[in-house]
């Protein structure tokens, strides 16, 4: 059995450190038990990280005008997009959602199929809920399939 919960920490690590190269070796420390959500808030748009109180709102933007400007493997050169390191960085974002759905895999309880998975959203959209919410300290991601929905419309 410890070998098993070593297992699923080695999904954990290794998230962990692709997620860190992702953001340019800038891997915020984050206590979950500050984060704030509103869980029925259904707003187009809403995500706990556009909640005022996380001031989370800029860091994609921070984190985009990192990933241009950095010296190592940035993804502008001299003004214009440098392809190998964006298909490099491509790559590690297909790498980090392997290793996130093995880790819902063995962390998250009931299995849902893979495109299920990588299809919950972020953010409210229009025509559906957003699927990753913070509660009381944990992050917990929700998803909505119903198979004769799927196949009847």
């Amino acid at each position: 059995m410890d070998g098993f919960r070593r297992f699923s920490e080695i999904f954990v690590n290794e998230a962990e450190s692709i997620c860190r190269e992702l953001m340019f070796g800038d891997l915020p420390s984050v206590d979950l038990g500050e984060v704030k959500d509103e869980i029925g808030n259904t707003s187009l748009g809403f995500s706990f990280v556009h909640h005022p109180g996380n001031c989370l709102s800029d860091a994609y933007l921070e984190l985009s005008t990192r990933a241009c400007t950095t010296r190592r493997n940035g993804l502008l050169r001299e003004g214009r997009w440098n392809w190998k390191a964006v298909f490099l960085y491509l790559k590690q974002v297909d790498a980090f959602q392997e290793v996130i759905a093995g880790m819902c895999y063995l962390c998250g309880g009931q299995l849902p199929r893979v495109l299920e998975l990588f299809s919950v959203e972020c953010e409210n959209g229009s025509a559906r809920a957003r699927g990753f919410y913070v509660y009381n300290g944990y992050v917990f991601y929700f998803i909505r399939h119903h198979k004769a929905k799927r196949s009847t419309n």
